[in-house]
């Protein structure tokens, strides 16, 4: 192989060892939490780029009839963002309090990160930075759990299943799932 070869291994073994990663149960769920962030986020850079605006009445309106009216009257455009801006408030709420979310606690991080009707392009941009930093907090949360996990397996293709072995300077070791060694 080309690939640097981690000290106190011979030139002529196959395998790197089976060591796997180990995090707290706090760093493994903050890193969970993370990655259901980053999918809302993608969902809501989606939907904006293709020219859905937010805070158009309609859906805003929609979204806060109940639950057995609201899909009709909310556009599918709309539909979507509201589970993802759910899904992405629940994962903050849920790592911050670990309990169930009231009403009022899941409407003020409505507020807080998501864009609402009559609110301005400064206003708008503020609450992106927002959900962007609170992403940040919980991926530091993480610790190294989240890019274990999550971050650089989906980053450079290693392949799904891949065991995080370990890192030497700035090169990252895994066992794909055939064992083969893969150095990123």
């Amino acid at each position: 192989s080309a690939f640097h070869r981690p000290e106190g291994f011979a030139a002529d073994e196959e395998v790197i060892g089976q060591t796997s990663a180990k995090f707290t149960e706090g760093q493994s769920n903050a890193a969970a939490f993370a990655n259901r962030m980053i999918a809302s986020l993608d969902i809501f850079d989606e939907l904006t780029g293709a020219g859905y605006d937010p805070t158009n009445f309609r859906d805003y309106a929609a979204g806060n009839l109940p639950g057995a009216i609201s899909g009709y009257a909310t556009s599918a455009q709309g539909q979507s963002y509201l589970a993802a801006k759910e899904d992405f408030i629940t994962a903050v709420l849920r790592q911050e309090s670990g309990a169930a979310i009231s009403f009022s606690e899941f409407r003020k991080e409505d507020r807080k990160y998501f864009p609402q009707p009559g609110e301005g392009p400064e206003v708008i941009e503020q609450k992106r930075i927002a959900r962007q930093r609170a992403l940040e907090s919980m991926k530091a949360q993480s610790g190294p759990a989240y890019e274990v996990l999550f971050g650089e397996a989906e980053e450079t293709g290693i392949p799904p299943g891949s065991q995080f072995i370990k890192r030497v300077g700035d090169t990252s070791y895994y066992k794909d799932p055939n064992g083969d060694i893969i150095a990123v």
